[in-house]
């Protein structure tokens, strides 16, 4: 089977001419990615690009994922599942930052010695809120490049993000009820709200400056 492709206004047009029987017909159809082509089979596929994929080149890659156990079928359910995964981990933690905004009280207070000044309570209530509103910010970085879909389906980013923000759920959830000091934040902000937003800040730039494929 031979599938190539034309960019169009509308949409891609896909030439499928069968290697036994010569036919040729046409459809459109989207970009076709990696899942794409292991579901289709062997072929060669041309794409704006003279580069190409061999059908024994592709029947290879097949195989192998097939020999590892892992069915197509399976590999389409996991990336689907990461999706509201995410966006369940991601609404958790905001939840849980926006509660602690609200009612930082107790957790200020965790932060100064038994006799403080008003000046103290002062200064570790402004620098809990600077460090909540840092974090709202990363949020709003992270869920710009998901609900655009700049990273929606990306794997990698997914599972990242579904780490981070689980474990900054967890971790907050402690921070809150057991009163910890505010130096902690700070270490929970960096690994679970910085780091995937720096990477979702990476894939933006990847998408929209560098024009890669969100994949």
């Amino acid at each position: 089977m031979l599938i190539s492709s034309q960019s169009l206004p509308i949409a891609n047009i896909v030439a499928v001419t069968s290697a036994h029987t010569g036919r040729h017909t046409q459809m459109e159809a989207p970009a076709i990615g990696l899942l794409e082509v292991l579901q289709l089979g062997p072929m060669v596929v041309s794409k704006d690009s003279p580069r190409r994929i061999s059908a024994a080149g592709c029947e290879r890659l097949r195989r192998k994922i097939i020999g590892c156990g892992i069915s197509i079928d399976r590999i389409m359910a996991v990336i689907s599942s990461l999706v509201p995964a995410r966006f369940l981990t991601l609404t958790a933690h905001l939840v849980i930052v926006i509660t602690i905004f609200w009612s930082r009280g107790n957790n200020v207070l965790a932060c100064l010695p038994v006799d403080y000044t008003q000046e103290q309570y002062s200064a570790a209530d402004t620098q809990l809120i600077v460090a909540l509103s840092v974090t709202l910010g990363m949020f709003a970085i992270e869920l710009a490049g998901f609900m655009s879909g700049l990273s929606m389906f990306n794997s990698t980013q997914s599972v990242l993000s579904v780490g981070a923000h689980a474990s900054g759920s967890v971790a907050l959830l402690f921070y809150l009820f057991e009163g910890w000091q505010c130096p902690v934040y700070w270490w929970i902000f960096a690994f679970c709200s910085a780091l995937p937003a720096i990477t979702e800040i990476v894939i933006m730039i990847a998408v929209l400056g560098l024009k890669r494929k969100p994949l």
